[in-house]
């Protein structure tokens, strides 16, 4: 092991690592600094401020008489390199309130983990409609909530479906309010596509309706059959 201390400074570097504010309580006034190199080492001392001559740097052969000054610094030097490697490779734990599953990131060395949060990230999001919910031991993406009866669940996802069918009309609107208001028709594809959607609704519906278990809607919902909509014409 090699270490220099410096009194005045309080600073102690211990094998090119350098500890600050180290107490150099013990330490006789005299003792400018502490050099250490493998088995041997030797004291500086400071001038004799009467004469202004600095002693003979005095060898020794043990270092035991500065232990606690080592000893603190190996702990500071510990200490910082641990909050150093934390900033460098934070943890990062997942709240389990709202915001659901927002990462939240720990730089600090010997931090707990955060309240309300767990170390586990939530699944990747299946195609779909699905929102994110927490079932107290782990993350479910789901297309309707997770602690709700079947007749619930039905109710939650018709509601989507309606939405979702309104999303898609909106843009064409504005055919079916020209003609209201000015007696233009719409254009028959246009129509003709406008109705398809309507009538998909009440097929999605029916099919809703039908599940018998909370696992047949989930599957339903998720399924390439209800994700699908008519393709709405190309001019």
């Amino acid at each position: 092991m090699n270490f220099s201390i410096i009194v005045d400074d309080g600073v102690v570097v211990v094998d090119g690592s350098t500890a600050f504010d180290v107490s150099m309580a013990g330490i006789p006034d005299e003792v400018f600094a502490v050099q250490w190199q493998g088995d041997k080492g030797w004291v500086e001392y400071r001038k004799d401020w009467q004469t202004g001559v600095r002693p003979s740097n005095e060898e020794i052969d043990t270092f035991s008489p500065y232990e606690a000054q080592i000893s603190q610094a190996k702990e500071i030097i510990e200490q910082s390199q641990a909050a150093q490697y934390a900033l460098e490779n934070p943890k990062f734990f997942y709240s389990t309130v709202e915001p659901l599953g927002s990462s939240i990131r720990v730089n600090e060395a010997g931090w707990p983990q955060p309240p309300d949060s767990t170390p586990v990230p939530p699944p990747e999001q299946p195609s779909g409609n699905t929102s994110l919910y927490w079932d107290g031991d782990n993350f479910i993406w789901s297309p309707f909530p997770i602690d709700v009866d079947l007749d619930s669940a039905k109710a939650f996802v018709k509601q989507v479906t309606d939405k979702k069918a309104y999303q898609i009309l909106f843009p064409s609107d504005w055919m079916a309010a020209r003609q209201a208001e000015t007696g233009t028709p719409v254009p028959s594809n246009w129509a003709a596509w406008r109705q398809e959607i309507r009538d998909e609704v009440q097929i999605k519906t029916i099919n809703i309706e039908s599940a018998d278990t909370l696992e047949e809607l989930h599957d339903y919902a998720l399924s390439s059959e209800y994700l699908a909509w008519p393709t709405p014409p190309s001019n």
